[in-house]
């Protein structure tokens, strides 16, 4: 007697539905209903040959190649939407910006150049007195990091660029010789308002108000500074004591590491509708002269929009100052370098094949879907991989959504408008970057739940059959041996880094202590 060995798939299930059952293709059915029953044919949950263990795995195999055509444009389309220039251009703004020094507002240094009979005075004290981003401690050195830093890449490094057959609105901004800047820099903050503070009554003749933590509830919205004066002609940048909303900045929110902060605030657009040194320092200079940052504020965000045509790249680059109630600066930064307009270069022809092909590849699983949802109703959702499925359709169309959304905004605005000439803020290039974000991450998550799908596909070995069964029952305890690792490690990594940073702590004070005896000895 021989026995017949039936390898079936975790997840299958019997099929109760007219469309899941096999049918005779005869003369009269139409097209449509072969279209229909070629995409049911790739769907290996129908199991109309259970007891043919040859047929099953040629069904299996089948679908299995299919569906690597799917993931292979879906890794293809990953690939050809990064650029490789994307770290080198990071590294770029880091240099200039981040790692650069400049002098620090100092009266006794000024004073001891002066009076010192010391002709290299300047060389004995200068460098004790350079900061860079990562040391900005103090309202000065905020002011200073924008005139010296700031002025000196975005308004003083530069190559003015200007059609003389268009006005001065049309100019081209060069920065850093290969960047074109996309219209000015933008300084937005968001304040609090004062509150009575709670202290002993000793103390209240003296200290009158005390600023909270910033949160939606607190935020203050009224008019501050020299805009509340009866006499406000002086001031050319009136709109920056004003309160804007976040639908009227366009800017979204920021978690950072005191807090998280809404798209609204007060909004300075330097050297606007005349992108010019002068003008620039001048903004700068009043906006301080008045004391534009103060006691109240919880935040500052700087934004600027470069573009480099040689390599095809938007930058978004985003500078926060947070200033939580405890006191001090405490600086980061974002860099965001975006491909937008994809479709200009030599492959663009292969990307959009591809994203063809991944658009009827998700018209076919809707299908699939469908049909399984009429199947099995409720019970879909007992099975792990019809939740895989599940998902991995949801962030298809969410990426194919994101996608028409980026094309019809780019039609609309940068082959329009032509942003390259503007001289406000552009906030919808930082709105078309935040879309080509979000398609970057759904196309991450895409191709990284499309590979853990390929391990459906294995049911023609009833070796790696047992194993998909093993791993479905002690699925509870994997993941409960995981949180105990997961809590296992962390436990051990926050000791230590305790303990790093007492050493750290101390090695940067031994460094300080005789770093500053060589300097003023």
């Amino acid at each position: 007697m021989s026995s017949t060995t039936n390898i079936r798939s975790i997840d299958s299930f019997s099929s109760k539905s007219s469309l899941a059952s096999p049918t005779v293709h005869t003369s009269k059915q139409s097209k449509f209903d072969k279209i229909i029953q070629f995409f049911l044919s790739f769907n290996i949950d129908r199991k109309e040959t259970v007891d043919n263990t040859q047929q099953h795995a040629k069904l299996v195999l089948r679908a299995f190649f299919i569906y690597m055509i799917f993931v292979g444009n879906i890794l293809i389309v990953a690939f050809l939407s990064q650029s490789k220039h994307d770290f080198f251009i990071t590294n770029t703004f880091e240099y200039h910006l981040i790692d650069a020094q400049f002098p620090v507002k100092s009266a006794w240094l000024e004073q001891n150049i002066r009076t010192s009979p010391y002709k290299n005075a300047q060389n004995k004290y200068g460098d004790a007195f350079m900061i860079n981003f990562n040391q900005i401690a103090t309202f000065d050195d905020i002011w200073q990091f924008m005139n010296e830093t700031m002025g000196n890449v975005f308004y003083r490094s530069h190559i003015w660029k200007s059609n003389p057959r268009v006005t001065s609105q049309r100019s081209i901004r060069w920065v850093l010789d290969h960047f074109l800047m996309i219209g000015v820099i933008r300084m937005r903050q968001v304040r609090v308002k004062a509150e009575k503070c709670n202290i002993p009554k000793s103390y209240s003749d003296e200290i009158a108000d005390c600023y909270p933590a910033y949160s939606l509830k607190k935020k203050d919205t009224d008019p501050f500074g020299p805009i509340t004066f009866s006499d406000s002609t002086e001031i050319n940048m009136k709109q920056a004591w004003n309160y804007m909303s976040a639908d009227a900045t366009g800017m979204e929110s920021y978690t950072g590491q005191y807090g998280t902060y809404d798209g609204s605030g007060y909004v300075a657009d330097l050297a606007q509708y005349e992108r010019t040194n002068k003008r620039f320092t001048n903004d700068l200079n009043e906006l301080e002269k008045f004391h534009w940052l103060d006691k109240a504020t919880r935040a500052l965000f700087i934004d600027v929009i470069t573009y480099n045509p040689s390599v095809n790249l938007f930058s978004y680059i985003k500078l926060i100052f947070e200033m939580p109630l405890t006191g001090g600066i405490f600086p980061s930064y974002k860099i965001e370098n975006k491909q937008l307009l994809r479709y200009i270069t030599s492959t663009k022809y292969i990307l959009i094949g591809c994203e063809i092909i991944i658009v009827t590849f998700t018209i076919a699983f809707i299908f699939i879907e469908i049909v399984k949802i009429i199947e099995l109703r409720s019970k879909i959702f007992l099975n792990i991989w019809n939740w895989i499925d599940i998902i991995l359709l949801i962030i298809s169309i969410l990426m194919i959504i994101a996608n028409i959304v980026r094309l019809l905004i780019i039609n609309s605005t940068l082959y329009g408008k032509m942003s390259i000439y503007i001289s406000t803020f552009d906030d919808l290039t930082i709105r078309l970057i935040r879309l080509q974000s979000l398609f970057d991450t759904l196309s991450i998550l895409l191709t990284s739940i499309s590979i853990i799908r390929i391990l459906k596909y294995c049911d023609f070995a009833l070796t790696i059959v047992r194993i998909k069964a093993t791993i479905q029952r002690c699925f509870g305890d994997l993941i409960g041996f995981l949180i105990m690792f997961v809590a296992i490690m962390i436990a051990y990594a926050q000791r230590f880094s305790m303990e790093l940073e007492v050493i750290e702590s101390s090695v940067i004070d031994d460094a300080d202590s005789e770093y500053n005896h060589k300097k003023f000895s």
